[in-house]
């Protein structure tokens, strides 16, 4: 069935059919996981590559919950690999009950390190954090 838009949705969480040559998730599998720029995870139904950003999802996290995840947290590492930290080093994390500062927090609190949270940034915070 050709669809005449789309789509939409990078990140989700569902019950596995795997297809023929699939090693790491069995039939009944609950996971979640991001389809990256090939959009469609808001579909009915989706079939995505093995190599895919897709992992078990715990059983004591819902689905609804495992869908959030994927973006925020690898938005997360990428920005916060690419800060390249030091222990200890306090960071800014701006709006951090949003996705990506929820995992940004929850990444530094494991990695031991210092945290600065800020719902709103001011001018003044501006000159304070870009000394």
């Amino acid at each position: 069935m050709a669809f005449e838009h789309q789509p939409i949705g990078i990140d989700g969480s569902t019950v596995v059919t795997a297809g023929n040559n699939v090693g790491r998730f069995a039939v009944g599998d609950q996971v979640f996981g991001s389809t990256g720029s090939r959009f469609g995870a808001y579909a009915e139904y989706i079939a995505l590559p093995a190599r895919y950003p897709i992992i078990h999802k715990p059983g004591d996290i819902p689905h609804l919950t495992a869908t959030t995840i994927p973006v925020g947290g690898v938005h997360a590492l990428h920005f916060l690999q690419l800060a390249q930290l030091q222990a200890c080093q306090e960071i800014p994390i701006v709006s951090a009950c949003g996705c990506i500062g929820t995992a940004a927090i929850t990444r530094r609190i494991t990695d031991k390190r210092v945290i600065t949270k800020l719902a709103r940034v001011t001018e003044a915070d501006l000159q304070t954090l870009c000394k």
